[in-house]
């Protein structure tokens, strides 16, 4: 097993031979730097704009910037056409992937909105991140891992062969630039 350890949750592994679990382990890292925006605003509200405010923000910027992308990259790229491409995919979950794609545009869109402020509060010192944006990029987040989790990744496990999950795997692998043997 190839396993990969992303920065933010060090013992939440997961190997490109089971894309599925890694999907679910990026998942989890997308819950927890969302609402990490959540707990830097409050810490801001009570103590400043102060060092470990700013490692915190930090690192969920490294997380957006970096890591969200080639996750949404992963299911656009890989997963979603493997799936879309099945004979048997039910009309209504194609319709729920179309529509999972449209999100990731707008989680996107949201999240710039977002790392501005940020951007500006590392330059500056001074916090103004609009708490209504966070608080709906965490919400929107939340609701849209659930769709995947509940509507999608259950027809992936159960229509896509070993092989086409192989296969996305080593999409996955390839796109993160790691060495395939």
């Amino acid at each position: 097993m190839n396993i990969v350890s992303f920065p933010g949750l060090a013992k939440l592994e997961a190997g490109f031979d089971e894309p599925l679990e890694m999907l679910d382990a990026c998942h989890l890292r997308v819950k927890k730097f969302s609402s990490l925006l959540g707990k830097v605003d409050d810490h801001v509200q009570q103590r400043g704009y102060d060092d470990e405010a700013r490692q915190a923000v930090q690192r969920v910027m490294q997380y957006f910037d970096h890591a969200g992308p080639v996750h949404h990259a992963d299911e656009e790229n890989a997963l979603f056409p493997a799936l879309l491409q099945h004979p048997e995919l039910p009309t209504a979950v194609r319709r729920v992937i179309l529509t999972l794609q449209s999100e990731h545009r707008t989680l996107e869109n949201l999240w710039q909105s977002i790392r501005a402020k940020l951007v500006l509060a590392n330059m500056t010192g001074t916090w103004q991140a609009d708490r209504k944006k966070i608080d709906s990029f965490a919400q929107q987040y939340a609701q849209h891992i659930r769709c995947e989790e509940q509507e999608v990744l259950p027809y992936a496990q159960q229509l896509l062969d070993p092989a086409v999950l192989a296969a996305v795997g080593l999409d996955m692998e390839k796109r993160r630039g790691v060495a395939v043997q």
